[in-house]
């Protein structure tokens, strides 16, 4: 595979449901600018690299390249057994606010995804996202 690291941000940013424009948004870049680096038109630098990396929640080596490491969470598969059910666009309103959140916040509401979260938290962390 010629373009590894294009095939693995295409890869990251759909496991995450972002469309390029979003992506983009997210990155303040164009969209036509995250389609050139997913087809290997284009060569990110490494501090781009890192952001993408930061952006998409996947590891820094795996999105360069590198075989060890891989997608670090996946947040509506990361749920243990019982989980909270939620609609896919409440799943991704809830993806597009914790990018948003502060990193204290973002990893309270995670370690409480992880465990069996009662709807109501989940139902005010969507409420408080989407104001």
């Amino acid at each position: 595979m010629a373009n590894v690291v294009g095939e693995r941000l295409r890869q990251a940013r759909k496991k995450n449901r972002l469309t390029q424009k979003r992506l983009a948004d997210l990155m303040q870049m164009s969209d036509s600018a995250v389609g050139m680096y997913e087809a290997g038109n284009r060569r990110p630098s490494i501090e781009l690299l890192k952001q993408f990396a930061d952006v998409l929640h996947v590891d820094f080596a795996w999105l360069a390249g590198k075989e060890a490491g891989n997608i670090k969470v996946d947040y509506k598969e990361s749920l243990p057994d019982n989980p909270v059910e939620l609609t896919d666009a409440q799943w991704m309103i809830l993806r597009k606010g914790f990018d948003n959140l502060a990193d204290p916040i973002k990893k309270q509401v995670y370690s409480l995804m992880k465990e069996s979260v009662k709807v109501a938290i989940l139902q005010e962390a969507l409420a408080q996202m989407t104001k």
